[in-house]
């Protein structure tokens, strides 16, 4: 095996019983085993502790969420146009919460954590 650009080691998966070496290469993971015997240009001891994949990216949309369809589908996805969107709807009741107040907190909280 040629040198690795990373090489994981003592890494535990939730379904594997035991600790294995993660070999990777260009971005992309090679091989999963136990002991591999490879040289890489970085090399990390998980420790035995979990390895997982990225998590989600846990983001949303609340035009979708909330309303999806109503009154139209956000074809771009777009917050402009998710905001249009409900602009031109009839007032929406969610949950005993009127949409549009929910997403000008929404926008007025995001824009407070951004400064």
């Amino acid at each position: 095996m040629d040198l690795l650009d990373l090489l994981i080691k003592n890494a535990v998966l939730i379904d594997r019983p035991s600790p294995v070496d993660i070999a990777c290469q260009n971005g992309r993971i090679l091989q999963v085993d136990p002991h591999i015997q490879a040289q890489a240009e970085t090399e990390i001891d998980a420790e035995q502790q979990l390895v997982t994949a990225p998590f989600v990216d846990s983001h949303f949309h609340m035009d979708s969420t909330l309303s999806y369809g109503r009154p139209r589908v956000n074809q771009s996805g777009t917050l402009l146009e998710g905001m249009r969107t409900l602009n031109s709807a009839p007032s929406l009741c969610v949950a005993g919460l009127w949409l549009r107040e929910i997403l000008l907190f929404a926008v007025t909280w995001t824009s407070a954590i951004r400064n």
